[in-house]
């Protein structure tokens, strides 16, 4: 069971151009009869997480069906084209200030259940109480995945990093804080990022 006290904020990154999907944004691509967005989105409202903010360009925000606009929290970010960094710290800014983690999570990561984000929460919760610092990253078969959870000590390291490719720069810099969450399949290191991947996900 979670301790009540463990309040993770979902941040889910839905800002990209989906450039290598071609001319298709593969947030609105449709998985399983919905928005591969709206089946991430389901997922992670099954799962323990405290809060959901969603971080959209303007131009995605403009294509968000109204279920969308009115369940969740959208963080707009203008900057987005300067990199996913920009995103995450977006994201952050508006979390919670009570929240003790932030998971940083894919919109392109449609075939990660909600059992799986809870295991993830839950092996946070376990963790924060032994390491106060600490970030949890999810493998299978010794391949890293997403998302990862940042303990909210690290709230004004994720602000300040200056790389906008993403936090990998975190992680390597505080290996004696990472803890290892072995996971059940291989969702985490599943996305969709080409059409080919589009084509073949029902196969795989």
């Amino acid at each position: 069971m979670i301790p009540a006290f463990v309040k993770v904020s979902a941040i889910l990154l839905a800002a990209g151009e989906s450039r290598r999907m071609g001319a298709a944004n593969k947030l609105f691509l449709e998985v399983g009869g919905k928005s591969m967005i709206q089946t991430t989105l389901d997922a992670l409202c099954e799962s323990p997480v405290a809060e959901i903010l969603v971080v959209s360009n303007p131009e995605n925000f403009a294509r968000l069906d109204d279920r969308i606009r009115s369940s969740f929290r959208i963080v707009i970010n203008p900057d987005f084209q300067l990199g996913m960094t920009t995103s995450i710290q977006k994201g952050i800014k508006q979390a919670a200030g009570d929240a003790d983690g932030y998971m940083i999570c894919m919109s392109d990561q449609p075939f990660l259940p909600a059992a799986e984000y809870t295991l993830l929460i839950e092996g946070f919760s376990a963790a924060l109480r032994e390491d106060p610092f600490c970030i949890l990253v999810p493998f299978y078969r010794e391949k890293k995945g997403n998302p990862v959870v940042f303990s909210n000590h690290y709230r004004e390291d994720l602000l300040a990093h200056p790389d906008m490719d993403g936090c990998k720069g975190i992680i390597e810099k505080n290996r004696a804080h990472v803890v290892r969450q072995n996971m059940p399949t291989n969702a985490v290191l599943r996305d969709i990022d080409t059409p080919e991947d589009y084509s073949q996900m029902d196969h795989r």
